[in-house]
């Protein structure tokens, strides 16, 4: 077994069993003539409940992960449609914490929960530099979340413009009488203001709800 396949079976493992674990696989590197390795995967950290959460979500829900990955990305971009699908994302890869928690015997605080949210924000945002994917032992701190909010935020203090009537230059035409210019689709702009309307409110609630989840890790 190389050192790569014992830190994956290590994190992809049980975290009440991480550090017997550790040990086990560090002693079979050991016996393979991978004294380097072994000592290496003995200093490996073992995650929180948060984190551990986190690595099996990578593992086991790749394709609710990538989606998250998907929608953020064009959060970053500028896209405010897709705030309400990622909202979506987090509250489906939430549920799946709850149940890999509860499977471990853990239970599924509403702390632990603000730190998952946290963490999927910031590395869906950053990236997993410098851990490796799946081995997350530290939760990420706030700011790769802030990172993401200020996107929405810079989005939601953009201006709306009030529909009006658009002006249409008439050319002197003579003798021909001139057509009348036809009426603006009112309705049509009126629809598109109240969908900004709608992004504004919905990347206002993603700042909200990044500075709640700030001060709740800051008083935790």
């Amino acid at each position: 077994m190389s050192f790569d396949a014992a830190a994956e079976a290590l994190y992809a493992g049980s975290l009440a069993t991480f550090v017997a674990e550790r040990k086990r696989l560090a002693a079979e590197l050991k016996a393979a003539g991978d004294k380097t390795g072994a000592a290496t995967l003995n200093k490996l950290g073992r995650p929180g409940a948060s984190a551990w959460a986190v690595n099996q979500l990578y593992r086991q829900a790749r394709a609710e992960w990538d989606a998250l990955l998907a929608v953020t990305e064009r959060l970053r971009q500028g896209d405010l449609s897709v705030v309400a699908l990622q909202r979506a994302a987090l509250a489906t890869l939430r549920t799946k914490a709850i149940e890999l928690l509860k499977g471990e015997g853990n239970a599924a605080s509403e702390a632990v929960l603000a730190r998952i949210e946290t963490n999927l924000l910031a590395l869906a945002a950053t990236g997993w530099s410098p851990d490796v994917p799946g081995r997350l032992v530290d939760d990420r701190a706030a700011p790769g979340f802030d990172a993401l909010a200020g996107f929405a935020a810079a989005a939601a203090s953009a201006p709306v413009v009030t529909p009006t009537a658009p002006a249409v230059a008439v050319e002197a035409v003579a003798p021909q009488a001139v057509a009348a210019p036809p009426a603006p689709d009112l309705a049509a702009l009126e629809r598109r203001v109240a969908e900004r309307t709608r992004e504004r409110e919905d990347a206002r609630a993603l700042v909200e709800r990044a500075q709640s989840t700030v001060a709740h890790l800051t008083a935790s």
